[in-house]
């Protein structure tokens, strides 16, 4: 292995040339003028400097050198930590998939209202009562004619009853030989008649009994009930209030309530394809929100499920993520979301806050 020579060797192997040169010039001008040692002198003095010449180049051509030895390697500083998973940040946006604006069917005015915004209710329970007065009249005509057609329907009942009594005891006379063919026949014909009477009224009966159902029916309407369990997060209307099935102006409104279940509370992030697996190692996403940051604050989520359909143009899926524990404030839905990507050891993942509303 050839190296090249350093430059502070040649420095002084050129120095010591020169001061040779310098010795010898001076010897020979001390000499007499065609004094032989003045000539061997110069000789000398070309033949030194010719081999001092000579050693330098070989030195440089091909002259063993010690092999360098190589410094040690640095020890590489220790990897910082970071699990799996951790340290991602993205953005999403608040959502439920059980949520409804509870609306009236018809129009009518409010008349009672029996929940407010948080009140916790179960599936069926009687939330808004709509003022119907007519109805209600509706519904008591139908009751009191179904009791009046109940009531005759009894009374030709005790008829049919009478009336066969006296046919059998005519036919009893008949075949002892004192009754009479006139009234045997009378007999028979009010037995008919009752029994005639009573299936008209039994008819009658089932057409009071269909009436009071439809009104019932419509009554139903103006009694607002909750579809699903869950906590009153909007009241849109008040009592006294004119309300209709849809925007009538600005002195009938439209939505009553609205209706979430917390269950179904869910955070929306877009994700790249090629981070879906350190997304799937993390243990939890602290999710605040970026409206109610004094409220919402690193909640823990988990990862539920990845969205059916992708972006292609920007290589990115939706994350569906739901939290761990039934969280203590109700979020603004579809509000945006800071959303940061936790390891499995945070323990974080695994406190959970304080509640004050139940799942249902």
């Amino acid at each position: 292995m050839q190296t090249t020579p350093n430059r502070h060797d040649d420095q002084a192997r050129s120095e010591q040339q020169q001061a040779l040169h310098s010795l010898v010039q001076h010897s020979a001008q001390e000499a007499p003028a065609g004094h032989p040692s003045r000539r061997a002198l110069a000789w000398a003095a070309a033949l030194a400097v010719a081999v001092i010449a000579a050693a330098g180049y070989w030195q440089r051509a091909g002259a063993p050198v010690a092999p360098a030895v190589p410094a040690p390697p640095r020890p590489a500083p220790p990897a910082a930590s970071d699990p799996a998973g951790a340290g991602l940040k993205m953005s999403g946006f608040f959502s439920a998939h059980e949520m409804v604006q509870i609306s009236a069917t018809v129009l009518a005015r409010v008349k009672t209202i029996r929940v407010s915004e948080g009140s916790t209710v179960k599936k069926g329970e009687l939330l808004v009562e709509l003022s119907n007065m007519r109805g209600d009249n509706d519904v008591r005509s139908a009751e009191q004619r179904l009791a009046a057609e109940r009531l005759a329907s009894q009374k030709a009942a005790l008829d049919v009853r009478q009336a066969r009594d006296e046919q059998q005891r005519q036919s009893s006379l008949m075949a002892r030989g004192f009754g009479t063919r006139k009234a045997m026949s009378e007999a028979d014909l009010r037995v008919e008649q009752a029994v005639l009477e009573l299936s008209r009224s039994r008819s009658n009966i089932g057409d009071a009994l269909a009436n009071l159902d439809g009104f019932r029916e419509t009554q139903r309407e103006y009694a607002i009930r909750a579809p699903f369990s869950g906590v009153v997060v909007a009241q849109n209307a008040r009592v006294g209030e004119v309300v209709s099935p849809t925007n009538g102006g600005s002195y009938i409104r439209s939505g009553l309530l609205s209706l979430l279940n917390p269950a179904t509370l869910e955070v929306h992030v877009s994700v790249q394809e090629r981070l879906l697996p350190q997304l799937q190692r993390a243990g939890c996403a602290l999710v605040s929100s970026l409206a109610q940051p004094d409220q919402i604050h690193a909640l823990p989520f988990r990862l539920d499920r990845i969205g059916s359909t992708a972006d292609r143009q920007r290589g990115a899926v939706n994350a569906i993520l739901v939290p761990l524990h039934p969280i203590r404030v109700l979020p603004i839905l579809e509000t945006s979301a800071d959303v940061q990507f936790v390891g499995a050891g945070d323990s974080r993942c695994a406190t959970p806050p304080l509640l004050t509303h139940q799942n249902p």
